[in-house]
């Protein structure tokens, strides 16, 4: 599902982001990608979003080079794909519902299949109540969840989770990742950045350290679900 065969991401400054990295994720898997701010982790989650594009090495995504992309084909690869950002990025003039429709307008889907998908995500997410209700008058953890609900609602077959739990309380990260590994269980490859640990050990999916630009440590793939202590 997402292979990267010696990529490395060496900006101009002479920063090198990533040196030589080696890494094959299979279809169905969650994977924590873990390490200290500057280690890599944001980076390679702009790779993989071909929001950038590596100085040397081959990125597989989707069965997609992504290096090799022209600049019409991006927004195409992109909508395979679903994203969940630290910040939220919804839409502030949109209720809930608009936002995660959006989604939906992008790609041209009918409005008779957007009146029927998106209140099963929403239902799915736990804001079944909250369709109506703007942005700034819901908590964090509900913002959240409408950020994944925005990023479930085309059926992407990879989640991208870049700190998705970074800006709401540990209760409400744990449910975060909760939910992400239920959308795992149905067969959606998820790979999720977080610097929280703590939150890491509570679940039992494939954690990849990175540091300095390199693969430190790699659990490999893990049976089973989660186990919270």
């Amino acid at each position: 599902m997402i292979k990267l065969s010696n990529v490395t991401k060496k900006y101009e400054s002479g920063n090198v982001a990533l040196n030589n990295v080696d890494l094959g994720i299979e279809r169905g898997e969650f994977v924590f990608i873990v390490g200290s701010s500057g280690a890599g982790k944001s980076t390679l989650m702009r790779l993989l979003l071909r929001e950038e594009t590596p100085t040397s090495g081959r990125i597989i995504v989707n069965g997609r080079n992504v290096g090799e992309m022209r600049q019409r084909e991006i927004p195409y690869f992109r909508r395979t794909l679903g994203v969940v950002f630290q910040d939220f990025r919804l839409i502030p003039t949109m209720n809930v519902y608009d936002n995660v429709a959006f989604a939906l307008r992008a790609t041209n889907v009918s409005s008779k299949d957007i009146r029927q998908r998106v209140p099963y995500i929403l239902n799915l997410v736990g804001l079944q109540g909250k369709a109506r209700s703007m942005p700034e008058n819901i908590s964090g953890g509900e913002q959240q969840r409408v950020a994944l609900a925005r990023a479930l609602v085309n059926n992407p077959d990879i989640i991208l989770a870049d700190e998705p739990t970074g800006n709401i309380d540990p209760e409400l990260s744990y449910e975060i990742v909760e939910l992400l590994s239920e959308i795992n269980k149905v067969g959606t490859t998820v790979v999720m950045v977080t610097h929280e640990h703590e939150l890491v050990a509570q679940f039992r999916h494939r954690i990849i350290r990175i540091e300095r630009g390199r693969i430190v440590a790699d659990t490999g793939k893990i049976g089973g679900q989660r186990g919270r202590k």
